[in-house]
């Protein structure tokens, strides 16, 4: 078996194509070999269901990223959040719980409660569908009337 010749592993060389210059390149046979550093997913609007998103591949961005853990939750603040209003809520998370290993936990934890539903006013739309709604004499069973309803009887 020659020196260039590898069973199951990586095998690296140099390449010379066209320019000259050597580029470092990997002929890969099995696992994946990172030799940059993958892109960080952007947040660019404030909606939540495209936050959600965004947090899952923020999940996975962190499993293949080379940052450091200590530094991941001052890059996401500074690379990745791109709505003026959600920076603005990040830039305001005290220092010491960015610059920690548990960084974008932390980062993570903050955006959650800004992009929660308003618990009040949640609070207060079940409040009034529970006041459309009716009690049988019989306590079995709870009849609601919607403004539908209501409307179509009338």
């Amino acid at each position: 078996m020659s020196e260039n010749e590898t069973i199951g592993h990586s095998e690296k060389r140099k390449s010379t194509s066209g320019s000259g210059i050597g580029n470092n390149t990997s002929v890969l046979s099995g696992n994946m070999n990172l030799t940059r550093e993958v892109e960080i997913p952007k947040l660019k609007t404030s909606k939540a269901d495209e936050y959600a998103r965004w947090k899952r591949n923020i999940k996975l961005w962190e499993r293949v990223t080379r940052i450091s853990p200590r530094n991941r939750g001052a890059h996401i603040i500074l690379n990745a959040i791109i709505d003026s209003e959600v920076h603005e809520v990040a830039t305001n998370i005290d220092w010491e719980e960015v610059d920690d290993d548990a960084g974008v936990d932390n980062v993570l934890r903050h955006l959650d409660d800004h992009f929660k539903p308003n618990t009040f006013i949640r609070k207060m739309m079940l409040w009034e569908e529970f006041r459309t709604c009716v009690k049988r004499s019989d306590l079995t069973s709870v009849i609601c009337i919607h403004q539908e309803d209501e409307k179509s009887e009338g």
